[in-house]
């Protein structure tokens, strides 16, 4: 039945040998050169509602992170990698995918992590009689088997490759949370267990969280003895308190505030590209942006290194599609739109447009070539962007008039029901290609999630052809023509992506930098 080991453990006898050799090497080092012990404090920004991964998935929900393991886990990258299971297969058809397990992870109260708890965390999110947000996303699943203690069998629906996106949901204890359990999910939010590299101490009720090592751990014990989550009412409150000494890692800088630090010895700045990408959406439902040159022309008169330079101070990269750049969907050999004015005006005047009243504004029929870019208001980066991009446009004689709204208005009264013409957007790239690829670009969400009114047959059969393929490197060939497409087609301008810096004390060591799990290398973190 199964066609692919999608991961697995190293079994050949020479890589083998040469594995063990490395591990005794590495062994003989970092017992002499790392410290067990001490105690490191992380500044957020949002104070969590509590530790239970069905419950509890806001931006503070990274801390489950240290508590819980999952099945698999996402890398920097958007691969995933083995986490509880250690390796996992799929059939011919792609609907049936079998996880073998871990045969050495226990929870944090010592009873062993087996199918039974990979099998009732599913079937509660499956369940259907609770509120869980994430529960929508799972009904491609049909039916969930504990084969045996180390084996979980799962068969869906249909063909469904971002699968494994949905497996890095926690692993809860069955023994706990069960009808014959002794803890409700309410009661748990505040009393977790989990099988993760530490596990829960104790919460003040007000702002801070300690969380001690796990000495159980299946991939060994921290070095750290203990771990404090501080909340704070902003970011410029934690990096106060980075300054200050109160804590030893803040997770998200402003730049200035990196600007500062990334010189001082006293700290390490750890840096990583964010994965929400920043672009001008067009909509195509707009006399103005239906004209495929016209958009050219707009796109070419951007100037993004100059943009970047002025406005983010170079802590970005510029983006081509709608994917993250250094991920696998992301198509390289798509260049980055070269800034040509002059070949921008040579289009307008192609189209008719002339500066007919000397205001330095063209003009076509009476009519002035200009736009409304909204931005939602009291963003200060969006703002200085949208400030810089009207300057550039003007210079090749378009107008660009920027509004500035409340967020719930903007995306309310003007985006969804297409009352606009651009605007000035973050697009969440991070997860699964699929589920913000069907979302924004697949004619199928016009009127919903489709800002753009983009329509393309190609790109919606793609779209579905990446959902069915489980073979990485044929979906990576689909994406990467979706890209490709999309770029041509320009629904968009895209823009950036930024650089985020964790700010962190030097006498912390072994901190990176994730997108996506915030807190990958918390077990290896080590303190002076």
């Amino acid at each position: 039945m199964k066609n692919s080991i999608i991961a697995t453990r190293q079994t050949a006898a020479g890589a083998a040998v040469l594995a063990v050799a490395w591990s005794l090497l590495a062994s003989a080092c970092t017992a002499s050169d790392k410290n067990y012990g001490g105690a490191v404090s992380v500044a957020v920004s949002v104070e969590p509602t509590g530790l239970n991964p069905l419950l509890d998935r806001g931006p503070a929900s990274n801390v489950n992170q240290l508590i819980y393991s999952s099945l698999v886990k996402p890398s920097e990258a958007l691969d995933y990698q083995p986490d509880a299971a250690e390796s996992w297969s799929v059939s011919d058809d792609g609907l049936v995918w079998e996880f073998r397990l871990r045969d050495d992870i226990v929870f944090h109260d010592g009873a062993p992590l087996t199918a039974d708890d990979v099998a009732f965390t599913l079937e509660e999110v499956l369940r259907g009689d609770r509120s869980y947000s994430v529960s929508p996303l799972f009904r491609v699943i049909t039916r969930v088997e504990a084969v045996s203690d180390r084996l979980v069998r799962l068969t869906l629906a249909e063909p469904f490759a971002p699968i494994l996106s949905l497996l890095t949901i926690e692993i809860l204890p069955a023994h706990i949370l069960s009808e014959t359990g002794t803890m409700s999910m309410e009661e748990f939010r505040w009393n977790p267990v989990g099988s993760g590299p530490f596990l829960f101490d104790s919460w003040n009720g007000v702002d801070t969280m300690r969380l001690k090592a796990n000495p159980d751990y299946f991939e060994g014990r921290p070095y750290l003895d203990s771990i404090e989550i501080v909340s704070f009412p902003s970011k410029t409150a934690a990096w106060s308190a980075l300054m200050q000494g109160k804590v030893d890692v803040v997770l998200d800088l402003n730049r200035e505030d990196y600007e500062i630090i990334r010189d001082d010895d006293r700290f390490a700045a750890h840096g990583y590209l964010d994965y929400f990408y920043y672009t001008i959406l067009l909509n195509l439902a707009s006399p103005l942006f239906a004209d495929a040159e016209l958009r050219e022309a707009v796109d070419i008169s951007i100037d993004r290194s100059e943009l970047i330079d002025t406005t983010l101070g170079g802590l970005a990269v510029p983006t081509t599609g709608p994917f993250r750049p250094e991920t696998w969907p992301y198509d390289e050999s798509v260049a980055v739109p070269g800034y040509e004015p002059g070949r921008a005006a040579e289009i307008l005047k192609e189209l008719g447009y002339e500066d007919t009243d000397g205001d330095s504004v063209l003009d076509r029929d009476g009519e002035a070539l200009a736009f409304t870019l909204l931005v939602d208001e009291g963003d200060d980066l969006k703002r200085d962007v949208a400030q810089r991009i009207k300057w550039q446009l003007f210079l090749v004689g378009i107008r660009v008039d920027v509004e500035y709204l409340p967020a719930d208005e903007l995306v309310g009264r003007r985006l969804y029901p297409g009352d606009y013409d651009a605007a000035l957007l973050q697009f969440n790239a991070g997860g699964d290609p699929d589920t913000f690829t069907y979302l924004f670009w697949h004619s199928d969400q016009i009127g919903s999630s489709n800002l753009a009114r983009y329509a393309n047959e190609r790109v919606d059969e793609l779209i579905v052809a990446g959902r069915r393929e489980s073979d990485r490197e044929r979906r990576e060939a689909i994406y990467h023509e979706i890209h490709r497409v999309i770029a041509a087609e320009r629904p968009a301008v895209f823009l950036f992506v930024r650089k985020i810096f964790i700010g962190a004390s030097a006498r912390v060591e072994g901190v990176e930098a994730n997108p996506n799990v915030f807190f990958e290398t918390a077990d290896e973190w080590v303190v002076e």
